[in-house]
């Protein structure tokens, strides 16, 4: 049996997979024995009920992922689908609303609960048909377009496969790597690419409803960026909306929210509010950020402004006008952290 009693309080803390506690064929056993050591009745030590409550949420994640067949050493998952049994290796695991986010090298899975069926096809279909086609435009845009690869069915729900260059990182897990900010002029160019993007999607109807740090990767390289994750909440400009994220529902102002309706205004605004966040305020709504000298006054103003009358209509104005007025000519400005910085041990 593995040895679960050997493990300390920090090291149990730390962990971020049952994996690295549990054995699927000792998991009865092995939570026997951690609840003995750590149960707050038995134990003394000042943080056993910190340790006691994530050896429970680990466990509780661990018997989700034996039943849903999604078991695997750290950095991997196995997962059942069409009468195969496929494994995936990757550096970062989200949870996200509708299921689960794995970031691999060049791929990326979703894995979609049963519950959400109608959002994981809404997404598929959107991906296929709308931006994985064929024309002009695609061909002109196509190296910042997500790339469908594949999709599964299983008992336990649906996975999705998108392609993703190696160097592309999540911006989240960017933000989470350099301490929860980043330099004004860095911010710069993300900005300007999620306005890049955000533009190409105004221009073919399609409001993507969560353009933030969870969904946005960038390639710190070559200052671009691909919209990969949170297509499940996708729609046509001026449909009704089926669902949001919570985090994203909780910021969306209250008028929108009433009207149900998809806007591309909702995605300028998302993108403002995530650059705020970048700059170094996680409430987003850049209050903590007026006194910071280091921050150009037109690219915070600019922030905290609502969005203007269109996606094109921002995006030419932080263009042309805030950029200028903040840095002058375009310069390209090194990105210190590198891909395996981030995603250490890939």
């Amino acid at each position: 049996m593995n040895n679960v009693a050997k493990f300390s309080s920090s090291q149990i803390l730390a962990m971020t997979r049952p994996e690295q506690l549990f054995k699927p064929v000792e998991i009865k056993a092995q939570l026997l024995t951690l609840r003995k050591c750590w149960h707050p009745d038995f134990n003394n030590s000042f943080n056993a009920k910190d340790v006691f409550h994530k050896i429970e949420t680990l466990y509780k994640q661990a018997k989700e992922k034996i039943t849903n067949d999604a078991w695997g050493a750290a950095g991997s998952i196995l997962f059942k689908a069409n009468g195969k049994t496929f494994k995936f290796k990757y550096q970062k695991e989200h949870p996200i609303d509708t299921g689960t986010m794995y970031i691999g090298e060049e791929k990326i899975i979703f894995h979609t609960k049963k519950d959400y069926e109608d959002l994981a096809d809404d997404a598929y279909l959107l991906l296929r048909q709308t931006l994985a086609g064929t024309g002009k435009t695609f061909e002109g845009n196509k190296h910042f377009l997500p790339k469908y690869i594949d999709e599964f069915s299983s008992d336990n729900g649906h996975y999705l496969l998108l392609a993703k260059s190696k160097p592309l990182v999540l911006l989240n897990d960017l933000l989470d790597a350099v301490g929860g900010k980043i330099n004004p002029d860095q911010v710069a160019w993300i900005i300007s690419s999620m306005y890049n993007f955000a533009t190409f999607l105004e221009t073919k109807d399609i409001v993507h409803n969560e353009f933030t740090e969870h969904t946005y990767f960038v390639d710190v390289t070559s200052h671009s960026g691909m919209l990969l994750g949170g297509w499940f909440y996708s729609a046509k400009e001026g449909e009704k909306l089926k669902a949001l994220p919570k985090y994203v529902a909780d910021l969306y102002p209250s008028s929108w929210l009433l009207k149900k309706t998809a806007s591309s205004k909702a995605d300028s605004f998302f993108i403002k509010a995530t650059g705020l966040k970048l700059l170094g305020d996680p409430s987003k709504t850049g209050m903590t950020l007026m006194r910071d000298a280091n921050i150009p006054e037109p690219m915070i103003t600019f922030l905290r402004q609502p969005p203007g009358k269109s996606v094109l209509a921002d995006y030419t104005h932080w263009y042309d006008v805030v950029l200028k007025e903040s840095y002058g000519k375009p310069k390209f400005r090194k990105f210190i952290q590198s891909y395996k910085d981030i995603y250490k041990g890939a």
